[in-house]
């Protein structure tokens, strides 16, 4: 298939890192260390604070580090095997490291862009003025901790810093209390100033909030407990991105305020900091995981009183998470990115760096998010719809197209690490099979030695290749041109019905025969219960088999056009019969044009085949010749006469063999129809593969056959689909499982071409679901729609 150009959308942002930190032991050092390190990097105040003992991590601070999607987690403690599988598996991080208690810094293997307090960054601030504490000899941690905690600052000879001049930075120089206190008051003034804390915030695009339309209050965290000062740092998740820009939040020690002298001049900093962050009515928040909420009370009256309105003191007892925009299926393509035209699987491109200022070390990186239209060529009869490269969230995938330094992130697309000079990505395209061989084969491996889950233990299957059911699918689906068309005549009831016919198949008929036979071996057996315990009775059986196989050998049937017409007309009847209006009848010339047309199709793709079916004259034998063999003088295949066609013949049509095999006795039609349908549900990405076999050895008969193997927006779904409920057996639920825990997919759904499951399978199925409940996989019965069961005329 010629392949089309497409398109590639690359969003720059800054690396996201997730710091654990045990809540139990040096929390202040720890929390210290982490806001040193965030301060000199570019989105550095978006780096969350997550607590922990290193065995779990509790759901609300879990569904906030899944929310928040770390590129790199920097722990400063030990985790346990447990939980290191667990970030794993439903985080798939690019690294996951255990920094070293005793360092005095903390370091990562994926440095992010730093960030100066150049003029540009102060600005962007809605501010001309720097704020600097230079703090080096204070005394008092109370002090120290309040300036660390809700200001930073920056050594004042540091480079950048000396190239202010006294215009763009004020520096207050703090030894005690009375110099705070006098900073303080010198900043309770309306003008907007800039805090070190806030140039970290830049870009103040992050992931976004859920906005009610209402401004979110300035706050205020009152409380020495971990959660109280983890909070302080974490809210700036919470802000809507317009609000991001301004000094939002403090956080006070118990001791502090409770200070009467402090409490004085910080009653008047929380009026104009309101104020000069354009809190309209000087709205204000209050907020303790530590405190009662009589103190918390007491605590903001004293500090609002006559000055502020609007106050809420809040008391949390579990910690608060962002509530942040979902990500749908689809992908929203904005003015920031930047595009690319380009075509062919593999390809090279020089990107732009991050109009961010030369921060201080050499080996800075920045992401790429990548947006990557699927294969244009792939499905051109689908509108409206845009398919794109969205993952399962495997770094393996990402590796295989991009190279080492990539992930794919929660949203299931993939992002690629990039140096700030020359950044370049290198495109390898893999085909289709190549992606879920590497989905069902290859482990899940960290690309750095260093990194914590080279210790984690992955048992996947060591080789997949394509079933006999697999081989037959994929030329059945090559013959309708793609899957999309194939199921546009597969769901309709009326074909399946012609295709019934042409395979000299009775579902009916079928079934009447199974019961026959059933009778009979079992009346056979009760007269003789030692039948098959005993070589002369698993003769007998084999032997009867064999004969019931030569039975029911299915052969092609020719049939006329005239079949055809005939089957419109009870297919309209029994359309009929299940509405109330709109009658419709078999003589309006648009069915029998429909049914022309769509009959040309057939012929043209070969899948319905035309000819004739003269009679020799010389022995009788009446066979079906195929339009390219007829010629005014035929040969008869079986005695070799030669004579010549009469004009009056009529046209006979049959199927292709290999849809004969693929429909009648591979059993393709439910699988198509499951997988057409979950094409048709897409709505941002679709991959699939057909029925592939599973091995446990290279050298060993296959453990089981995938009979749906697809990604579906992302997610990566497997599947067991049957005829009917009947050939359902306990092993296929078993063998599914075990599947499910090496492979660890998204989905597993059960379907047939029954118009609903019964209790018996659907019991099994909530079985499996919960078996597999802490891999957090989807187990579900996949229902075909109903209009697949349904009579219509209109083919």
């Amino acid at each position: 298939m010629k392949q089309e150009p497409y398109s590639i959308y690359i969003d720059k942002r800054p690396i996201r890192i997730a710091f654990l930190i045990n809540p139990e032991k040096d929390t202040i050092i720890q929390i210290q260390r982490v806001i040193e390190y965030n301060l000199y990097k570019w989105g550095g105040r978006y780096n969350p604070i997550i607590l922990t003992d290193g065995k779990t991590i509790e759901d609300n601070w879990w569904k906030l580090l899944n929310d928040i999607d770390p590129d790199v987690i920097i722990s400063l403690l030990p985790l346990e095997a447990k939980l290191i599988q667990k970030i794993d598996l439903f985080l798939s991080p690019i690294s996951l490291k255990i920094d070293n208690p005793s360092n005095n810094n903390v370091h990562s293997d994926f440095e992010g862009l730093s960030i100066s307090p150049t003029i540009q960054n102060i600005n962007s601030v809605f501010s001309s003025t720097l704020v600097l504490f230079d703090y080096d000899k204070i005394k008092d941690p109370l002090l120290e901790h309040f300036i660390d905690f809700n200001f930073c600052s920056y050594p004042v000879n540091l480079r950048d810093i000396l190239e202010l001049d006294d215009n763009n930075k004020k520096v207050f120089k703090i030894k005690e209390k009375k110099d705070l206190i006098s900073a303080l008051k010198d900043l309770s003034i309306y003008k907007n100033f800039a805090y070190p804390i806030q140039i970290c915030s830049i870009p103040h695009k992050f992931r976004k909030v859920e906005y009610s339309g209402v401004e979110r209050p300035f706050t205020v965290i009152v409380g020495d407990s971990p959660e109280d000062i983890v909070y302080n740092w974490n809210i700036s998740l919470s802000y809507p991105e317009w609000q991001k820009k301004y000094f939002n939040n403090i956080w006070l020690s118990v001791d502090l305020a409770n200070d009467i002298e402090f409490g004085e001049v910080l009653k008047k900093w929380l009026k104009t900091i309101c104020w000069n962050s354009c809190r309209s009515n000087n709205r204000i928040k209050f907020i303790s995981y530590s405190l009662s909420e009589e103190e918390l009370k007491v605590i903001s009256d004293r500090l609002t009183k006559k000055t502020l309105s609007n106050i809420k003191p809040v008391i949390y007892n579990e910690i608060e998470i962002p509530d942040f925009h979902q990500n749908y299926n689809y992908v929203s393509i904005t003015n920031e990115m930047d595009p690319y035209y380009i075509s062919g699987d593999q390809n090279k491109i020089k990107l732009n760096s991050p109009d961010v200022e030369k921060g201080y070390q050499v080996s800075e990186l920045w992401v790429a998010d990548i947006y990557m239209q699927f294969h244009p060529e792939r499905y051109p009869n689908i509108q409206g719809i845009t398919l794109w490269w969205k993952l399962p969230s495997k770094n393996e995938l990402a590796i295989r197209i991009f190279g080492p330094n990539s992930r794919i992130c929660s949203n299931q697309f993939p992002a690629v690490f990039l140096p700030r000079e020359n950044p370049k990505i290198n495109i390898n395209l893999p085909s289709d099979s190549e992606i879920f061989r590497i989905l069902l084969t290859e482990k899940n491996r960290p690309i750095l030695n260093s990194d914590t889950r080279n210790s984690i233990e992955q048992i996947i299957f060591p080789h997949v290749e394509p079933s006999n059911t697999g081989r037959y699918m994929s030329g059945f689906i090559n013959l309708f041109k793609d899957l999309f068309i194939a199921t546009q005549f597969l769901e309709k009831k009326y074909w399946r019905h012609m295709f019934d016919i042409l395979s000299n198949v009775n579902p009916q008929n079928d079934d009447s025969k199974k019961e026959e036979i059933k009778n009979a071996l079992s009346k056979t057996i009760k007269r003789n219960k030692n039948l098959l315990k005993n070589n002369e009775g698993l003769t007998w059986l084999t032997d009867y088999v064999l004969k019931l196989s030569r039975d029911i050998v299915i052969l092609n049937k020719e049939i006329t056009c005239s079949k055809f017409k005939k089957e419109v007309r009870r297919e309209c009847k029994e359309f009929n019969l299940n509405v109330e209006n709109k009658k419709l009848g078999y003589k309006n010339k648009h069915f029998i044009e429909n049914l022309g047309l769509t009959l040309s199709k057939l012929v043209k793709l070969n899948i319905i085949q035309m000819g004739l079916r003269p009679k020799c004259p010389n022995c009788g034998i009446i066979q079906w010749y195929h339009i390219d063999e007829i010629q005014q003088s035929m040969i008869c295949k079986g005695c070799r006469f030669s004579f010549t066609i009469k004009p009056e013949e009529k046209w006979f049509y049959k199927l292709n063999s290999l849809v004969q095999l693929g429909y009648s006795q591979q059993g393709l039609t439910p699988v198509i129809l499951v997988l057409g349908q979950l094409l048709n549900e897409s709505r941002a990405s679709f991959i699939y593969d057909t029925s592939l076999n599973i091995f446990k050895q290279f050298d060993d008969d296959p453990f089981t056959d995938l009979d749906i193997v697809c990604i579906q927006d992302g997610k990566f779904i497997i599947g067991e689909i049957k005829q009917s409920l009947k050939q359902f057996e306990d092993d296929d639920f078993i063998k599914m499982k075990e599947v499910a825990k090496r492979i660890k997919p998204d989905i597993i759904i059960f379907s047939t071409l029954d118009k609903k499951c019964n209790s018996n399978k659907m019991k099994k199925i909530q079985n499996l679901e919960k078996v597999l409940q802490s891999l957090k996989i989807e187990v579900k019965w996949y229902q075909l729609r109903n209009d697949v069961f349904d009579s219509t005329p209109f083919l």
